[in-house]
């Protein structure tokens, strides 16, 4: 599976959410709350590696020490 078209530097969908790990379903679910940015090309939804890469950062929790 190619994972970005090279001309646009664009994912789709599919794409997108291989690279995220994440049922399309969920991923589309993101985009209509509107919780990760994409582009919107007509009726298509296509998503640069740098958004998908800064949604990760964003949602990264740093590991650290539970008190109770």
């Amino acid at each position: 599976m190619k994972i970005i078209n090279h001309e646009s530097g664009l994912m789709d969908i599919d794409e997108a959410a291989a690279f995220l790990g994440l049922k399309k379903s969920s991923l589309y679910q993101l985009t209509f709350k509107r919780q990760i940015p994409f582009v919107k090309l007509g009726r298509r939804i296509r998503f640069t590696i740098d958004q998908l890469q800064n949604f990760i950062s964003k949602n990264t929790v740093e590991a650290g020490n539970f008190e109770s």
